[in-house]
């Protein structure tokens, strides 16, 4: 009688412990997952990152003509040329 208690104690100690072993792996292969996720991600980011360093890279190493600079400034930053008008549409069409 003792015997079968003892093994039954034993078996239904290893049936938790193998439950446990199981979930912890599948937690694991979860988490492994996500973070491979993550991973990708990251190395988008950095791709995307990498491509814009490029074209900056490249703005900085052609030369700026005065022309290039009167453009952006009147382009972005809404600057004029004494003389110069500015007509703005604003209807909706």
């Amino acid at each position: 009688m003792r015997n079968a208690k003892l093994g039954f104690i034993i078996r239904f100690s290893v049936a938790v412990l193998a439950v446990y072993v199981f979930f912890t792996l599948i937690n694991i292969q979860m988490d492994i997952t996500r973070k491979a996720d993550e991973i990708d991600h990251l190395r988008q980011q950095v791709f995307v990152k990498t491509q814009e360093n490029a074209r900056l890279t490249d703005m900085l190493e052609t030369e700026i003509d005065d022309e290039y600079i009167a453009n952006i400034a009147r382009e972005k930053l809404g600057y004029a040329l004494p003389g110069e008008r500015f007509f703005e549409d604003i209807s909706q069409n």
